[in-house]
This record gives structure tokens, C-alpha cells and sequence, in this order.
């Protein structure tokens, strides 16, 4: 990845500003009788997603500027300043010819143009290396391909022999160090506002339901924690084919430093404050229609892979299909489809839903209605056995086949009644936020460009 591509993100039209106004340490976040500061959110942030895909991308770029810079070094290369200056125009052109201001944009995303400039040096550096290895001749560009190609295997090389680091750090690999607070102010940098502003929540809520918990003299404990892995393995297994377990190890973690964790007890307490808000009288209370609702919703689920053809009512272009003639070739898929491995090939290769054709078809599980389900699709996939293809069926986006990998129920009532409380945890995080006057600056962002401000 070229070093700068995250940071000029920043400077498209489409982009919003994510971060606050330029401070040494600004408040992102307040409620009654506490405040979240951008230094305590960063190591926070920076702790809880290093090994996820967001924290490991965002480690491989803080790699490489250190990759780079001590690679130039060592080779003696210095880049000249009228070469920054020249640069620095140029980028400071282009936010111009897109309607920005370099200097505002900067600030937008936390950084000062002693900081940029520095990142500037450190991307011509990186030019410069993957001219010289990979023999490129003058007067030729440099690609952002080319310096990933740079990259792609001394990264690789450093991360793949890294070992668990201390607390505090995110990477360490001989003389290469990462901290988390590091790691969590570039993705803040990075994100947009709707991502941070769930992000900065689950961190306000790591304070606030353990407060409500023991107003409420609630604690967690191994049964609670049991519950709530075996919870975990479950969906993991109906989700992904693989145990919780499994997943983890494939994260670099394991069981016992998930239980360690501040999110792990926070999901514990959310869970046993949503049974006593929903509790057993709760649903006792409830009427034939609003306990069918809940059926709908949350009771039994389908693995569902489907092949879409897009097709029209009425042809204008000869390359249009129409439903009749969309319908007719996913006939003769179907009496390819005899498996749910051929299938999902057969899906692969043909279906035209970009999204899911990349997972083999797969559409995950789903339930009888969902939000923004496509009610024939559902209604396709419930009157299917398990392992059969359906007919074409008209869908919204044009003609389809649905094929039931796998079907799912809930083993009893009181599994249902924990599918439902579950499923109610965002609206409790909300409440439980509103209740303690919650405010953030990504709220007063998003609000911002939702009016056009």
C-alpha cells in the first residue's frame, strides 16, 4: 500500500472530516460525570483492534514508513527538500482543483503540516527504494503497484515473525515499535465518523453497564461467562463452518484473553441486563401477533446461497435479459445445481450479484423478515428443504435460483428468548446512553453532513 493512500482519503470530495479540531488532547466524548479524551480513546482503539483487519492494516502502514525510513537511512538516501516543497505543491494543487483547503483538511484529520510534510519525505523515500530494487529507469513513475511490490514481502517478513508484544505496544519486531496509542490515532484518522462514533461508544460503555450493573447488585460470574461462549461457538459454528475457538486462533488470540477483556464482561453484564428488562413476564405478556412477529424475526433461520440474474420488464438494450429469458437459463443451471458445492460453483461463476458471487452465493443466514430482506426471497428460501434449489423465482433486482445449504431452530424457548434479547443489546446500549446524556463530536459530524454543513 503507498504510504500515503489512507491520509489522502482526506482529500476527495466524498470524504468527511473524522477528527476534531486541532488539539493536544480534545474531548471526544462526555456524559454525566465523565469524559473521553483522544489519547485514552487511541490506546483504547488501538488495544482492541490490532488484530483485526482495520488494526492490521493499520499496523502495516505505521510498518512500513518505519520500514522505509530506516532503509533510506541505511542506504544513505537523502531526499532533497526542494523535492518535498515540489510535492507538498503538488498535493496542495490537487485539494485545491477539488475544492479544499490542504491546511483545513489536515486539521480535519488531526494532523499539522510539519507532520504531513514528514509523511510526504517518507512516501518520496519509498519511491525512491522501489526505483532503485526494482531497477525502474528515470523519468519513469513509480506506481502505486510498484511500491507495494516493494513492500509486499518485507512486510510480510516482519509481521509473520513478530511476536505477541508487551503491554502497551501493538508491534514489536527487533527494532520495530508500534504502540497502541500509535496504532489507534492513525485509525482515528482514518475512519469515518459513523465507525468512530460506534467505536467510542462501546468504550463510554465499558463504564457505564458495569455502573448500572451493580446499581442493579448484578454481577458476572463462570455461569454467565459460560453462557455467553457457548452463545459465541454457536453462532460461530452456524456462521463461519469453524468453532469459536477456532476462529480466535486464527486471530492470534485465545479463550482465556477474550475473558480477560473489558468487552467480554461488558457483553456478560449486557446480557444479563437485557433478561431483566425482557423478562420471562415479558414475554408471557405478549399477544399472538407480537410473539409471531418475534418468530419471524428471530425464531428459525436459513443458510441461503442464491445465482441472480438481472433481468427487466421491458427490453431497451439488445444485451438486456427478460425475466422470461433469465428464468430460462437458471433452468439449466438448476440441473447442474445437485449439490450445495456445485452450487456455490456454479454461483461463483455466474451469478451477477457482485457481493455475494465473491462468497460463492452466499447470502448468510436469514429469517422469515428482516430489515431490507427481500420478502420473495425469504418466502423462497422457508418453503425449501434443507439441500434444495428452487425454482427462478422473481426477486427485486431481476430473476433468481435459491438454494437452503442449512437450516436452523432455536432448541427451545429459552434459547428464542436469548435470540431476542440479544437481538434487543443495541437498543439497551442506546438507552443506556441517552439515559446518562451522552454526547460526541462524531454525533455533531454526522448530523453536519447529513444537512450539508
Amino acid at each position: 500500500m503507498p504510504l500515503l493512500a489512507p491520509l489522502l482519503l482526506g482529500l476527495c470530495p466524498q470524504a468527511a472530516p473524522t477528527s476534531p479540531a486541532p488539539d493536544e488532547d480534545p474531548v471526544l466524548a462526555t456524559w454525566e460525570g465523565g469524559e473521553l479524551r483522544a489519547s485514552v480513546f487511541d490506546r483504547w482503539l488501538g488495544r482492541v483492534t490490532r488484530r483485526q483487519a482495520a488494526g492490521v492494516e493499520g499496523i502495516e502502514h505505521l510498518l512500513q514508513i518505519q520500514l522505509v525510513d530506516r532503509e533510506a537511512e541505511s542506504r544513505g538516501l537523502r531526499i532533497p527538500d526542494a523535492a518535498v516543497a515540489e510535492r507538498l505543491e503538488r498535493v496542495r494543487v490537487e485539494a485545491r482543483s477539488n475544492g479544499f483547503d490542504l491546511e483545513q483538511v489536515l486539521r480535519s484529520r488531526g494532523l499539522d503540516l510539519e507532520e504531513f510534510t514528514a509523511l510526504l519525505r517518507s512516501s518520496l523515500r519509498h519511491e525512491a527504494l522501489a526505483r532503485q530494487d526494482l531497477e525502474i529507469p528515470e523519468g519513469q513513475p513509480v506506481s502505486a503497484e510498484d511500491q507495494r511490490r516493494w513492500s509486499r514481502e518485507r512486510l510480510a517478513e516482519l509481521m509473520q515473525e513478530a511476536e505477541s508484544p508487551p503491554p502497551g505496544l501493538a508491534f514489536e519486531h527487533g527494532p520495530y515499535r508500534i504502540t497502541e496509542e500509535e496504532l489507534g490515532r492513525l485509525l482515528r484518522s482514518m475512519l469515518p465518523p459513523g465507525r468512530l462514533l460506534a467505536r467510542v461508544e462501546d468504550r463510554v460503555l465499558e463504564e457505564l453497564v458495569p455502573e448500572r450493573a451493580r446499581a442493579l447488585g448484578l454481577t458476572w460470574d463462570d455461569r454467565v461467562a459460560a453462557a455467553e461462549l457457548a452463545w459465541r461457538d454457536r453462532e460461530t459454528r452456524a456462521r463461519m463452518g469453524m468453532s469459536y475457538e477456532q476462529l480466535l486462533a486464527l486471530q492470534q488470540a485465545r479463550i482465556e484473553d477474550v475473558i480477560q477483556g473489558e468487552q467480554f464482561r461488558t457483553a456478560c453484564l449486557l446480557r444479563q441486563l437485557a433478561a431483566l428488562r425482557w423478562d420471562d413476564t415479558w414475554f408471557d405478556a405478549l399477544s399472538p401477533e407480537e410473539r409471531r412477529d418475534l418468530e419471524e424475526r428471530y425464531g428459525e433461520s436459513r443458510q441461503v446461497l442464491w445465482i441472480l440474474l438481472r433481468s427487466v420488464d421491458e427490453k431497451t438494450d439488445p444485451l438486456d435479459l427478460s425475466h422470461e429469458e433469465a428464468a430460462e437459463e437458471l433452468r439449466r443451471w438448476k440441473e447442474e445445481a445437485v449439490s450445495t458445492e456445485a452450487f456455490a460453483e456454479l454461483a461463483a461463476r455466474y451469478s451477477e450479484d457482485e457481493r455475494s458471487r465473491r462468497a460463492r452465493g452466499s447470502l448468510g443466514w436469514i429469517h422469515r423478515r428482516g430489515e431490507d430482506q427481500d420478502p420473495a426471497l425469504a418466502a423462497a428460501a422457508f418453503a425449501l428443504e434443507e439441500g434444495a434449489t428452487s425454482d427462478p423465482v422473481r426477486v427485486r433486482e431481476g430473476m433468481a435460483l435459491i438454494h437452503v445449504a442449512a437450516l436452523r431452530r432455536p432448541a427451545s424457548e429459552e434459547e428464542f428468548r436469548e435470540e431476542v434479547r440479544r437481538a434487543r443489546h443495541r437498543e439497551l446500549r442506546r438507552l443506556l446512553l441517552e439515559e446518562a446524556g451522552f454526547h460526541c463530536i462524531y454525533q455533531d459530524l454526522l448530523a453536519g453532513g447529513r444537512s450539508g454543513g
